[in-house]
């Protein structure tokens, strides 16, 4: 975990995104059903 930034930066420097866990447009898409799912954003 310590190396994590310099591991990342490797990777965009080489035209990769890096990834911690999910796509971020996935993760977004999540966020935001998780959101109206609750109710803490309009359905």
């Amino acid at each position: 975990p310590s190396r994590m930034d310099g591991i990342r930066a490797q990777l965009r420097s080489i035209g990769l995104e890096p990834y911690d866990c999910l796509n971020p447009g996935l993760m977004d898409y999540m966020a935001t059903w998780t959101a109206k799912k609750s109710g803490a954003l309009p359905a």
